[in-house]
């Protein structure tokens, strides 16, 4: 493959490269907190982080699409988590070889990781 034919890499953050289930566990804990309901364990939390909000709210508050309150607790939890996004999160071990490696084989500038933050996927 030829790098200088290559003009974009999308890379998947979220559960790929970054572990960002301690920051949804918190998000949801905080969201289950504001409803007068006690924190759950990051053990019960964890395998259901890659299942999303839907995956999350089914667990915290018994939640489920067709729930007429799934669309509002959704979007609050979306909102906590962006608000305390990256708190938590730490990359994968193997996540930073990667893009070490990429950014070597890469023209100069080509990749920049950021800080700046963006709405999480909905």
């Amino acid at each position: 493959m030829k790098l200088e034919n290559i003009r974009a890499v999308l890379f998947d953050l979220d559960g790929t490269l970054v572990d960002t289930a301690p920051d949804l566990g918190h998000a949801l804990n905080l969201q289950r907190t504001r409803h007068g309901l006690p924190p759950l364990a990051d053990e019960l939390i964890r395998p259901q982080a890659s299942h999303g909000a839907r995956g999350l709210l089914g667990l915290g508050f018994d939640l489920h699409l067709d729930d007429p309150h799934f669309a509002s607790m959704r979007e609050e939890f979306l909102q906590l988590y962006a608000d305390n996004i990256c708190r938590h999160s730490r990359p994968f071990p193997a996540s930073s070889n990667c893009s070490m490696r990429w950014s070597s084989a890469a023209s100069p500038g080509a990749w920049s990781p950021t800080s700046r933050r963006a709405s999480p996927s909905r």
